[in-house]
């Protein structure tokens, strides 16, 4: 099937895929969001944030952290946010943080969500991103 020709797609914006972006390279796996069910999709990012609030429980760090309607918002003790919401229709994970947005997809090979612009792993950037907004180190895996 050709989601850029099928007419029960017209209207909606597909992904192009570049052989040469980290997410197509034959190195890295096969992007697998495409062959993701909504249903599964929804077990999964639902799994994720609750191993991201559980991991944030866990780090002992001074962060807030409260889930309201798929949205996670991480609050830090400068009042700082970051917010870390499924994307159904797209199948993704948002987060939005002081350095930005950020969307992340699902790889089934490799069993992660991977930056659709970066190719790194959620739980390592956002490490990264808490350590930095809480201002002292955060380990969430």
């Amino acid at each position: 099937m050709n989601l850029l020709t099928d007419p029960c797609y017209q209207g909606f914006a597909v992904r192009e895929r570049k052989p040469d972006h980290p997410w197509h390279r034959a190195d890295k796996g096969a992007f697998q969001d495409d062959w993701m069910t909504d249903s599964e999709f929804q077990e999964q990012a639902t799994r994720t944030l609750a191993e991201i609030e559980q991991a944030v429980e866990a780090s002992g760090a001074d962060v807030d952290f409260e889930t309201v309607s798929e949205v996670l918002t991480l609050e830090f003790q400068d009042g700082s946010k970051i917010i870390v919401n499924k994307q159904s229709p797209a199948h993704q994970i948002w987060v939005a943080t002081r350095s930005g947005g950020f969307h992340y997809g699902y790889d089934g090979a490799r069993k992660a969500w991977f930056n659709d612009q970066t190719g790194r792993e959620l739980l390592e950037e956002l490490e990264e991103f808490t350590s930095r907004q809480a201002g002292a180190p955060v380990t969430l895996r």
